[in-house]
């Protein structure tokens, strides 16, 4: 919540770098404004920041920049709650789907959406949509086909199942393309520290053929996984980006032990989705 938002500049593709300033984002001695999703772009070439608040309020704003980074709007994309990380997929040049992490104590969790028709100006009532949230992070991109691909935790609590959805009506409607991570099954077995290290060090090597000794992942697992009773699973904060050639590139914190990178295409996002399940 002390937090405050930094911009830096690079003119020759990320060679080099300018100095680093802050950006002046809150009246609140400029401080408590963070930012998870990634920046779009307006046509006339500013900059929308998706930004949140979490220090007296939770709540989730759009910040507009110039060229040198500096604010020149802000627009609430959230009332005061328990709305935090957003991501803005842009739809049309005046068509935009915000989607947040639900923090808040309403059950079961979902995933809150909000929208807007005119570039952002204004935004819908937020409501609570038929994805699955355990108070966690997601992230999400727009195909070139318009439907919207999003990674997230599709499970009402822990974080111990990670897939990609799809919807192709802007948001109203979503189906599961692929399940990445599922250990969910996994917290109704007895407790067997041996079977936690077979488990981690199997998804290790699944993960990395060139792995030989897992015991590394392993302990780095144990140490921030295994609390009373049980040894747990969490696989979160995806971030998923398109190349220009058409590839997807996923990264996500892989049990806390290290960051998990995924590499595919639109063939393999599409191979099952006409059998997927509805959510």
């Amino acid at each position: 919540g002390g937090s405050a938002i930094n911009a830096v500049a690079s003119r020759d593709g990320g060679e080099t770098w300018g100095p680093t300033r802050r950006l002046v984002s809150s009246p609140f001695l400029n401080l408590s404004t963070m930012v998870r999703g990634e920046p779009v772009q307006y046509a006339d070439g500013t900059i929308g920041l998706p930004v949140y608040q979490n220090l007296l309020g939770s709540f989730a704003e759009l910040l507009r920049l110039d060229g040198s980074g500096a604010v020149i709007d802000r627009q609430r994309v959230s009332d005061a709650g328990s709305c935090l990380q957003p991501i803005v997929l842009v739809r049309s040049p005046t068509e935009a789907l915000a989607l947040l992490r639900n923090a808040g104590a309403d059950q079961p969790q979902r995933v809150i959406g909000t929208s807007t028709r005119d570039a952002g100006r204004s935004w819908a009532p937020p409501v609570r949509l038929p994805l699955l949230n355990p108070d966690a992070a997601l992230s999400g991109v727009v195909l070139p086909d318009g439907r919207i691909l999003v990674a997230l935790n599709d499970v009402e609590v822990e974080r111990d199942a990670l897939s990609l959805v799809v919807s192709s009506d802007g948001g109203v409607t979503w189906r599961t393309a692929r399940q990445l991570e599922g250990q969910v099954t996994a917290r109704e077995l007895p407790v067997d520290d041996a079977r936690y290290d077979r488990t981690v060090e199997a998804l290790a090597r699944a993960t990395d053929a060139r792995v030989r000794d897992a015991r590394a992942w392993v302990d780095s697992s144990r140490r921030f996984m295994c609390w009373e009773p049980r040894c747990h699973f969490e696989f979160s904060y995806p971030f998923v980006v398109q190349t220009r050639r058409g590839e997807f590139h996923l990264v996500y914190t892989w049990n806390r032990a290290f960051i998990k990178h995924v590499q595919f295409n639109q063939a393999w996002l599409d191979h099952d989705l006409s059998d997927a399940r509805p959510h």
